[in-house]
């Protein structure tokens, strides 16, 4: 139920068409579009996570979000159902083997090898937050047929990363002088309206 206070994650409500998208798995943006009553598309459509360092990351369908916003209120295809994608806090979310034992501290990414789980981040590219519990099941285990999938608990943290930390998406634009560049621009703007120009050193 929308704003009902359980878990330790904020979570929006998104459609989905594949009924098999459970609690802890990583899903992205997807490029399909479905019709509504043969008329209209659905947006913001979201899938299970197919691929490393997948730039479309959007989130993790939360298990017990403590606030769910934008209860219910989207147009949806007949197949397709609406699940809630947790934005920020903590939330459980599938991981696997496929970069590494996890340590807690390190950034999750999505994985290759089997769609909706994260992995260990080694090299640059989307993020979708940092492990707050070890994962290393082969340390205790030898076993192999017992698959290397499990759920840790994840601080959610969507960003970019470039191989030592994480900036998110407005930590990018403000790079480069780009914040710089916009307060001359605006400057300018105004002296020019004003009549005062100034020297503006790029």
């Amino acid at each position: 139920k929308a704003m009902e206070q359980m878990g330790a994650d904020i979570a929006e409500y998104y459609p989905v068409s594949d009924g098999n998208i459970e609690a802890g798995d990583l899903v992205s943006i997807s490029n399909r579009k479905e019709s509504i009553l043969s008329s209209t598309s659905t947006d913001y459509l979201v899938e299970k996570s197919g691929r490393a360092y997948d730039s479309k990351l959007l989130g993790v369908i939360s298990s017990d979000a403590a606030v769910i916003i934008n209860s219910g209120n989207l147009n949806v295809a007949p197949k397709q159902i609406l699940k809630p994608v947790s934005l920020v806090g903590r939330v459980p979310v599938k991981v696997s083997l496929e970069n590494g034992p996890i340590a807690i501290g390190d950034y999750l990414t999505s994985a290759s090898s089997t769609p909706g789980v994260a992995m260990k981040a080694t090299g640059r590219g989307k993020v979708i937050g940092m492990a707050l519990e070890d994962y290393n099941p082969n340390a205790t285990n030898t076993d192999s047929n017992v698959p290397n999938i499990g759920k840790i608990m994840m601080f959610m943290n969507v960003g970019w990363y470039n191989g030592s930390s994480v900036a998110s998406t407005t930590d990018v634009m403000l790079s480069g002088g780009f914040f710089e560049k916009l307060k001359n621009l605006v400057e300018f703007a105004i002296d020019t309206i004003t009549g005062f120009p100034k020297l503006i050193v790029n």
